[in-house]
């Protein structure tokens, strides 16, 4: 198997990603989003800025830059300015948006090199194979969430 038929196969995987998450960003209400189920749990308005964070390191490093140091203090909570259901989906849609667009100008024959990381080395492939599972793993989260509040349709689908 050629490498371009990998990165062209991981491409629509990203597409596809971002617009499952997007579809149940958007039919999810912003109380359920910023407000959960109990009210002392993770929130997905916490994972999905997660997402969109995570998406925005992965392209720099894609790009060959240095990312910001990950923040200290255990699970990633959306800052004040994040905490609405139109910032979410905005910044869901950047962070995508950007790590798409770096992943289309690394050259197929490039995809396996080398990225030195501080606690050890990836590779352009494994970063968006680990993105396409992130945001996934967390989408199912917001379907889970969706669920507990009654809502079975599976939106992700439509």
């Amino acid at each position: 198997m050629s490498m371009q038929i990998v990165k062209d196969y991981l491409t629509k995987q990203l597409e596809s990603s971002l617009e499952t998450y997007l579809k149940d960003l958007e039919a999810m209400p912003e109380e359920d989003l910023i407000n959960g189920v109990k009210g002392n749990e993770r929130k997905g308005i916490d994972f999905s800025y997660e997402v969109a964070y995570v998406c925005h390191r992965f392209a720099k490093r894609l790009r060959g830059e240095t990312p910001e140091p990950w923040p200290e203090g255990g699970w990633m909570m959306a800052p004040a300015e994040f905490r609405t259901k139109v910032a979410a989906t905005a910044h869901m849609q950047q962070g995508m948006t950007a790590l798409i667009d770096t992943w289309k100008l690394i050259p197929a024959e490039e995809i396996t090199k080398v990225i030195v990381l501080p606690s050890g080395e990836t590779s352009p492939l494994d970063l968006v194979f680990s993105c396409c599972w992130h945001n996934g793993y967390h989408d199912g989260q917001l379907n889970y969430i969706q669920e507990l509040k009654g809502d079975l349709t599976m939106h992700w689908q439509d």
